[in-house]
């Protein structure tokens, strides 16, 4: 199924119990109002919470051309422009997951460092900008509408159970997710039992 901005407002008023159908995202009133203002924090908050299939990435970081500024670690990466959430560092030929740290070098931008050359990262694209909503699982989908809930049932219903269901069910809609992530990867290397290769 393809996802819009506005079903996923149509599923989070659902959710709220409020039957109102939003047909367009640039309506002026008060509930689609509330649910523009809150919509990017929940895309952003809910893509952070959980390192998503669709949204994750390995790739090689580039060195810093600064020195490493924190003594616990030898080298310093500039931090990826499209990531949104650092997960793992992997040495190339390894298995285990390595120590990291998320810094700023002298100008103020943020920089990863760790004890691995070269470093990859896996890491949570962000694709708020440049990818559409078509491109969400039903999954993120789910959770997504339940915080986006979470986040406007205090404006839209005024009721303060209303507002703590709409976050038990987001934290319900996230351990689902992770489940089924679970599913898609493999959990123990034939060569190395005491490792994990889920993501989880």
């Amino acid at each position: 199924m393809k996802y819009t901005q506005e079903s996923i407002y149509n599923l989070a008023l659902n959710r709220l119990g409020v039957s109102a159908i939003v047909q367009n995202t640039s309506d002026t009133n008060s509930r689609v109002t509330a649910l523009n203002n809150s919509y990017q924090m929940a895309k952003e908050e809910t893509m952070k919470a959980f390192d998503w299939n669709f949204l994750n990435r390995v790739g090689e970081l580039t060195p810093s051309t600064e020195d490493c500024p924190d003594p616990r670690f030898l080298y310093a990466y500039d931090y990826p422009n499209d990531c949104l959430a650092a997960r793992y560092i992997l040495n190339k030929g390894e298995k285990q997951y390595k120590k990291f740290d998320v810094t700023t070098d002298s100008n103020g931008n943020k920089i990863i460092v760790c004890d691995c050359k070269p470093a990859y990262l896996v890491y949570t694209r962000n694709l708020q900008v440049t990818v559409p909503e078509t491109y969400f699982t039903a999954e993120y989908v789910s959770a997504l509408s339940f915080y986006l809930a979470f986040l406007c049932a205090n404006v839209i219903t005024g009721n303060a159970q209303t507002e703590q269901r709409m976050y038990q069910g987001y934290q319900a809609a996230l351990a689902r997710a992770k489940a089924l992530s679970a599913n898609e990867s493999i959990e123990n290397d034939e060569d190395d039992n005491t490792y994990l290769d889920a993501r989880n």
